[in-house]
Order: C-alpha cells, then sequence, then structure tokens
C-alpha cells in the first residue's frame, strides 16, 4: 500500500510537463498526501501517516500556515518483569503552526522549501492487547511537538502540483504502562517519528 502510492505519485510526476510555478505572494495552498511513518523508539512499529497543510505566501520566499496529519501505531512495551508485550494501538494527531522558506530555484516549475512546526501531538489509546492479563492499562499523555520538515512542490499547471516531503516530529507524547496493581508506571513509549511521503497540493488563485 504504501509503496503502491509512493510509486503512483512518482510516476505521475515523471510523465507530467512542467509549468512555471505562480508567485505564492498572497495566495493560499492546500495539499494533502500519504506517507510512511518510522518510529524512533523500539516500542512503536511502523505505519501509514497521513498528512495535510494549508499556507499562505507572505511573499515569494516565506509562508506561514497550519498542517497536521494522522496515524494508527501498533506500540509494544516491558511489562515490568522484562518480558514484551502488544500494548495495542496510539491513534497521533499532530498539530502545527507552520514556517516555510521556500528556496529560489532554476527551475521555475520546482518550489524546494524547509518547514518548521510548532505545536502539539495528540494522543489516543485504542485497545489494550495484552494488557489486561499482565495487569498493566496504558495513560496517554499529549505533548509539546516540533515538527522539521524539507521537501519540493512540483507544479504541472498554476493550480495543481505534486509534493514530496520528508520529516521529523519531536515530541514529548507518550504512552506510558502503568501496574493497575500499584499505579507504577513501568515503561513509556516514546512518540517521536519519521516520515517520507507525496501527495498533492492545489493553489488557490
Amino acid at each position: 500500500m504504501k509503496k503502491f502510492a509512493l510509486v503512483l505519485t512518482l510516476s505521475l510526476v515523471m510523465c507530467s510537463p512542467a509549468f512555471a510555478t505562480p508567485d505564492p505572494t498572497g495566495r493560499i495552498d492546500a495539499g494533502v498526501g500519504v506517507a510512511a511513518l518510522f518510529s524512533t523508539d523500539g516500542g512503536t512499529n511502523d505505519a501509514v501517516f497521513i498528512p495535510g497543510a494549508v499556507n499562505y505566501g507572505l511573499n515569494p520566499n516565506w509562508a506561514l500556515g497550519v498542517s497536521s496529519g494522522w496515524a494508527d501505531i501498533e506500540i509494544q512495551g516491558d511489562n515490568g518483569i522484562g518480558s514484551t508485550v502488544d500494548a495495542g494501538s496510539e491513534t497521533v494527531i499532530p498539530l502545527f503552526f507552520d514556517i516555510l522558506y521556500r528556496f529560489p530555484s532554476n527551475d521555475s516549475s520546482l518550489a524546494p522549501y524547509l518547514d518548521l512546526g510548532l505545536g502539539a501531538m495528540l494522543v489516543d489509546h485504542g485497545g489494550n492487547r495484552d494488557l489486561s492479563v499482565n495487569n498493566l492499562t496504558v495513560h496517554d499523555n499529549d505533548g509539546f511537538a516540533v515538527k522539521l520538515a524539507g521537501g519540493i512542490d512540483w507544479f504541472v499547471t498554476e493550480n495543481w502540483g505534486y509534493n514530496l516531503e520528508l520529516g521529523y516530529i519531536l515530541t514529548d507524547a507518550s504512552a506510558d504502562l502503568t501496574s493497575t496493581a500499584t499505579g507504577d508506571t513501568v515503561d513509556t513509549v516514546d512518540l517521536d517519528i519519521w516520515y517520507v511521503g507525496a501527495g498533492v497540493k492545489y493553489r488557490f488563485d
């Protein structure tokens, strides 16, 4: 699924005619995509991430925006006695205020950029799996989050373009595995993530 979506998008990009990138000053662009998510914690499995963003161009180089996304991640943790248990799924929803810098490009159809996002990661546990038989429960902790991303837009008409992006989300949001007998936290699953994906973008007139 993840590989198919990426290959399809890249194929469309390669087969599409290039078009001069319109001046983004005073214009809004909106995009959505599909990405592969990779965890930085051994207790979190890889997953599909669905990102979306809306940006407003202040001038040809700088833009402000908001972005979000959704992923459902299977997590694992220590049961407190040295064994690993499946801890169910954790839904993660990052919310960011973004500052983008768009680099000048020799190819007028391409717009490479860097994105700094500041915001929060909202988390929600969606199932106990092996927790009940291990006398464990999960406590979610929403937290502050920072996004560092880089990508490129390729406009094939004045309004429509493709997008590729690689990003890292650093957050203090977590999922705590807690003993139901003592109330003590026996393990903490960090929710920092990498993602790489492709999508489409529309720039409004």
